[in-house]
């Protein structure tokens, strides 16, 4: 099986300039943004509703800047479909052994531990099923490996592959943690931080094997379908 050339393609500098310019909008601006603005309605959306709408924003916005490396991405991957979809299930099921092994050890010490990004997410589940159903597997996968594996490890790659490996897992795992400062210990968010570790690397590895972002978006999209699946019992 011959590998895809990783650096066949690559966002352009237009791209990567908006990108980081959005990833710092969509972490930090657009939340407050639809948070005040839903208080001043006169009768506020839920939780659930909320998240979906910035969900649909920063899917329409991922995919409007770089609609062209999306599109060639897309190219590159039913040129060779075996190795995307090989790769995607690998990387799934590597990320299901490391995480098992990760969440054993973290019960070992620590009995009662919940990780608090999951818990929200059911929560949302339970509000709105159809609509967190639709947004967790669909419009996720897609705008945040553009995102952290399109855009950060893309650009680090040729600068320093480890660091890229680092940065893009961290950035990852830090966005599913970074709401819930303040409100729980930092030893607790801590672990809930490393337990998105091992999807993180497993996403990117699937993207450097294959050369195409549709591998981990796929491999992506199989973890939040079953973390779904899973809520609903």
């Amino acid at each position: 099986m011959k590998k895809q050339a990783f650096y066949s393609d690559a966002p352009n500098q237009r791209e990567t300039r908006w990108g980081l310019v959005y990833l710092a909008v969509s972490l930090v601006v657009l939340p407050a943004l639809l948070q005040a603005g839903n208080r001043l309605l006169a009768a506020p959306l839920s939780d659930a509703r909320l998240n979906f709408i910035y969900y649909c924003i920063n899917f329409a916005a991922v995919v409007w800047i770089f609609r062209r490396f999306l599109s060639s991405q897309l190219r590159a991957a039913l040129r060779i479909p075996f190795p995307t979809l090989w790769y995607a299930a690998l990387g799934y099921l590597g990320s299901r052994a490391l995480g098992e092994i990760l969440t054993y050890l973290i019960f070992r010490v620590f009995p009662s531990f919940v990780n608090v990004n999951d818990r929200s997410i059911a929560q949302l589940l339970n509000q709105d099923f159809r609509l967190m159903a639709a947004a967790t597997i669909v419009l996720v996968p897609i705008a945040e490996e553009t995102l952290y594996r399109g855009l950060v490890f893309r650009c680090l790659y040729g600068k320093s592959p480890i660091a890229s490996y680092l940065v893009s897992m961290g950035v990852f795992a830090a966005i599913h943690v970074v709401g819930f400062i303040g409100s729980f210990s930092p030893l607790h968010l801590l672990l809930c931080f490393a337990q998105y570790l091992p999807a993180g690397f497993c996403l990117a590895w699937c993207y450097r094997q294959t050369g195409t972002l549709l591998a981990p978006v796929i491999m992506h999209t199989l973890v939040n379908t079953v973390s779904v699946l899973t809520a609903m019992r």
